[in-house]
């Protein structure tokens, strides 16, 4: 029998009710139970889940163990700066290097998937602090690491470093670094003694030119990142000074000279990029400009008056001595050949006189080519 009266709102709609026979007691009025307890079930089930909502936060046993972790980052980090304070490099990078671990372990933990970056709840702007911490630490690592020559790490970290940052600036410190790293890596492979300065390197070896020019060499791998931290910052005169140094080790003194002179246009008394400069003039024999550089050399250090550098002076005076004889020798050939070329003339050309001044003249020239 149908259901009628007030009791027929209750009824299912028609396409809900199951395709098998019903009794009749199903079909009674139902009292107002059903609707009260989707009521409740709709409340139990609360409502969808979004950013904001709060099923979304994190577990506070969770949340107050990455709390805890965090601190003992950040005292981890406290106690590196102290050593680093007191000059203890072997101490201060060990305790550096600790901040790190557990930084990543803390991040791996609880971001595993690493999303947790800008968010604005309490475990992301927990993570956000724990990841500068890192950056912070990776950083003063890498200058440890530069300067006690120990560069075999150092790749890596600015390589992290690099992954993290968007800031131009810090890019170009971290280009810069690693590029440097690679120089050094090499040298200490070519069992050359590195050099704070690249610019007092003078000689060169054609077996070293060749290694450095391979494909995959540590100087193509240092070029490269020299011509990235340049093209963000094209004026800065230590990146210009490093890839002048590596065009010098791959035999490109033209380059190397055009480097130098970009550096010199800010810095005219940086003795590194005259003394460098200086060698690659006379890798390309043109030793009046290159007896220039050294002669501004020597009256800096004069000048300065610093003891530091007596050494690096009475070598350079030494170099300059050589490349002065250099010089002459050159003058004395290219005299000789001209001289020959005059007689050669003077038979032939009854006004020899005018041939050997023209001759003379284009001696001039080549000889304070400038």
């Amino acid at each position: 029998m149908a259901a009628t009266g007030a009791g027929a709102e209750a009824m299912p709609d028609a396409a809900a009710v199951p395709p098998f026979p019903v009794s009749a007691e199903a079909n009674k009025p139902k009292k107002k139970r059903k609707p009260r307890n989707k009521k409740k079930k709709s409340a139990e089930a609360g409502p969808p889940a979004s950013p904001e909502s709060p099923a979304t936060a994190p577990d506070p046993v969770t949340l107050s163990e990455a709390k805890r972790r965090s601190r003992e980052v950040e005292q981890l980090y406290t106690v590196a700066r102290a050593c680093l304070q007191k000059h203890a490099l072997d101490e201060s990078l060990e305790h550096h290097n600790n901040v790190v671990r557990a930084a990543n372990q803390l991040v791996e933990d609880f971001d595993p998937d690493n999303v947790l970056k800008d968010g604005t709840d309490e475990m992301a702007a927990l993570l956000t602090s724990v990841r500068g911490t890192r950056a912070r630490a990776m950083a003063e690592a890498v200058t440890l690491l530069a300067h006690a020559e120990r560069f075999e790490t150092v790749p890596q970290l600015c390589t992290q470093l690099l992954d993290a940052s968007s800031n131009e600036s810090e890019r170009t410190r971290w280009l810069f670094h690693r590029g440097r790293a690679h120089v050094k890596r090499w040298e200490w492979q070519q069992q050359q003694r590195p050099r704070e300065e690249p610019a007092w390197m003078s000689s060169s070896n054609s077996a070293q030119i060749q290694e450095a020019n391979e494909p995959n060499s540590l100087v193509r791998l240092a070029l490269e990142d020299f011509n990235q931290a340049l093209r963000s910052d094209p004026d800065n005169h230590e990146v210009l000074q490093w890839r002048a140094w590596v065009h010098w080790l791959m035999g490109q003194y033209e380059t190397c000279a055009a480097d130098c002179d970009r550096g010199l246009v800010t810095h005219p008394r940086n003795v590194p990029l005259l003394r460098l400069r200086g060698d690659a003039l006379v890798e390309l024999r043109l030793f009046r400009r290159a007896l220039n550089d050294f002669d501004a050399i020597v009256h800096l250090c004069t000048e300065a008056g610093d003891a530091s550098r007596q050494g690096d002076l009475q070598e350079l005076i030494r170099r300059k001595h050589s490349v002065a004889a250099q010089f002459l020798l050159q003058a004395d050939e290219l005299t000789e050949r001209l001289l020959a070329q005059v007689d050669g003339k003077e038979g032939s050309d009854s006004n020899a006189s005018t041939a050997q001044e023209n001759q003379m003249g284009l001696f001039h020239g080549m000889l304070l080519r400038e």
